[in-house]
């Protein structure tokens, strides 16, 4: 006798699609957790290729880049801020062809599109969501031609567990590796290089909270970015024009990391000489270290290494990590 065949039934067919979904519903999530673990990977190589190409420039120049080249006057700074620590190491990163049409004697903002709009991979987190490169708009105020670009960078320097913006950085109390005007060597790490913060995470190119004032804790959505070529601190003038919430490629330990609303970067009015002697803060402020991985965010140690540290670390030991010559008796976590 013929048999026929026999399909399946519609309530077969769809017990089907539900296991299947039951099973896509279960390895999503550990699909995502590979690939941010990949992703936060990179990001590491990219912090420890940036601490080895630090390191390459302190054995050709005897001391750590600059934050920024700075000529101090009597007032903020607009023009006088000429290359920043990202761009003295274009050399030590394989960017020789970048480096040779970079103007060494000239301010940031009068560089060539052609170097101001590079994307440097070796700057930018993969895990990070923002815009890359960032627009005039977003950098205005700050003297940036109308039409121009920027690369981004979503690392920013230690400035240590200060925020004040001054004349006198090497005068700072609990200063870092890094500010304008101020030059780092081994010998002047004293906390030694493996408990010394050089450089942290900083979201750049998108839509965070942000508010005004070192410790704030309210604030609106605002765009926040950083170009790896721009050490330029926004004064309060400027900012009252609509700025980006950070522009500089600094980042202080003075508030948590990933704060969330990110504390914004801004300069007092008065300028730097405000703050002469660096025992005034006036109305000065510096981004806290942000990131868009969960749970914290990645560190380069003076030393070459990098970890990944808890956005609950304990603010004593946070601090005194990212501090010079503090004398802390900290470690790593």
């Amino acid at each position: 006798m013929r048999r026929e065949k026999r399909g399946f039934t519609l309530v077969e067919l769809l017990v089907v699609i539900a296991i299947i979904g039951i099973l896509v519903a279960l390895l999503l999530p550990a699909v995502q957790a590979a690939r941010e673990a990949a992703r936060r990977m990179s990001c590491t190589n990219n912090m420890k290729n940036i601490a080895l190409s630090m390191h390459n420039y302190h054995d050709t120049y005897k001391s750590f880049p600059q934050g920024a080249v700075a000529r101090f006057g009597t007032s903020l700074p607009t023009t006088n801020l000429y290359v920043g620590a990202f761009s003295s190491i274009l050399p030590f990163i394989e960017q020789e062809s970048l480096q040779n049409v970079y103007n060494f004697n000239v301010p940031w903002e009068q560089q060539l599109p052609a170097v101001a709009q590079t994307i440097i991979q070796t700057y930018y987190c993969p895990s990070n969501a923002g815009q890359n490169p960032l627009t005039d708009s977003q950098l205005g105020g700050l003297g940036v031609p109308s039409g121009s670009t920027y690369g981004a960078t979503t690392y920013l320097l230690s400035k240590g567990a200060n925020y004040k913006w001054c004349n006198q950085p090497n005068a700072l109390v609990n200063k870092g590796m890094f500010d304008l005007g101020l030059k780092t060597s081994f010998r002047d790490i004293t906390d030694g290089t493996s408990n010394t913060l050089c450089l942290g995470e900083g979201a750049s190119g998108g839509l965070w909270r942000a508010c005004i004032g070192q410790g704030c804790t309210t604030g609106g959505v605002a765009f926040v970015g950083q170009a790896w070529m721009v050490p330029q601190p926004v004064s309060s003038t400027y900012k009252g024009a609509g700025l980006t919430e950070h522009t500089s490629i600094f980042g202080s330990t003075f508030d948590q990391i990933n704060k969330n609303p990110i504390t914004e970067t801004l300069v007092d009015d008065s300028g730097f000489n405000g703050a002469a002697g660096c025992t005034s803060a006036d109305s000065d402020s510096t981004s806290n270290f942000s990131s868009y991985h969960p749970g914290g965010g990645n560190f380069a140690f003076a030393d070459g290494s990098v970890d990944f540290l808890s956005e609950t670390i304990d603010m004593t030991i946070y601090r005194g990590l990212s501090t010079t010559q503090g004398g802390e008796a900290v470690s790593k976590p």
